[in-house]
């Protein structure tokens, strides 16, 4: 399946289904029910998988700091956020 495949049949903009699949968009709740009724799953699938990976990236960058991972901290504007987020390299 391409973007087009996606955005076509649920009159979503291609751009948005493109930064869904980069991992630039977060999944809200209107979106996962969009999501949910496309793909034939429940909107808390989409909820939980957004959560997981949300904990999961939480858990990476922890882990860099507590273990004393060398590298330069830098922070960087995060495109689904307003809020600054540390990320350690």
């Amino acid at each position: 399946m391409t973007v087009m495949d996606h955005s076509l049949p649920t009159k979503w903009p291609e751009t948005e289904i493109e930064k869904l699949v980069k991992c630039q968009l977060r999944i809200c709740a209107d979106l996962a029910i969009r999501l949910a009724i496309h793909l034939k799953t429940t909107p808390e699938f989409w909820m939980n998988l957004q959560s997981t990976y949300d904990l999961r990236r939480a858990q990476i960058r922890y882990a860099g700091w507590r273990t004393g991972a060398k590298g330069t901290r830098q922070t960087r504007r995060s495109p689904t956020h307003n809020r600054h987020e540390t990320m350690w390299r």
